[in-house]
C-alpha cells in the first residue's frame, strides 16, 4: 500500500512538473508573439506571426470615425475591407472590446483585446490566447 501511495505521489508530481513547463513554453512563446507584433508599423491584422491583412497607402483607403470609435481598412477596388469597432478608444495598457466584420477577414465579435502600445496616431491591439494583434489608425 505504501508504494502505491509512493507511486501515485511521484506520478502526480511528474505531472505537475510537466505541465509547468508546458506554461512556461506558452507564456515564452506568447511573449515572443507579442514582441514581434508590436515592432510592426503597418496598418492592419497579424496572426500567426505574419500579417493576413496590411493595410498599404498606393492601394487602401482608411476611414476613422470617432463617434463611433471604428476605423475601416479598405482595398480601392473593394475586394477586401475591414471594419473594426471598438467599445471604447483606445489608451495604453487598457482593454477594449472589439468586434471585426469585412471580406477577406475573419469575423471578430467582442473580443476583449489589450492595448500594448499607442502613438499620436496608432493603437495596437493584442489577443494573447489567439496570438493576434490589430495594428489600427487612431487620432488621439
Amino acid at each position: 500500500m505504501k508504494n502505491i501511495v509512493k507511486l501515485t505521489l511521484a506520478a502526480l508530481t511528474f505531472s505537475l512538473l510537466l505541465t509547468s513547463c508546458v506554461d512556461d513554453k506558452t507564456e515564452e512563446k506568447a511573449l515572443k508573439a507579442m514582441q514581434s507584433f508590436e515592432a510592426e508599423t503597418d496598418y492592419g491584422i497579424y496572426a500567426n506571426g505574419e500579417y493576413t491583412f496590411r493595410f498599404t497607402d498606393a492601394d487602401y483607403q482608411l476611414a476613422f470615425n470617432e463617434g463611433n470609435n471604428s476605423v475601416r481598412l479598405q482595398k480601392d477596388d473593394m475586394s477586401t475591407y475591414a471594419i473594426f469597432s471598438l467599445d471604447s478608444t483606445p489608451s495604453n495598457g487598457a482593454t477594449v472590446e472589439v468586434s471585426v466584420q469585412g471580406k477577406g477577414v475573419t469575423t471578430v465579435k467582442n473580443l476583449q483585446m489589450q492595448v500594448i502600445k499607442t502613438t499620436s496616431d496608432c493603437a495596437w491591439l493584442w489577443d494573447k490566447k489567439s496570438l493576434t494583434g490589430y495594428i489600427l489608425y487612431w487620432e488621439f
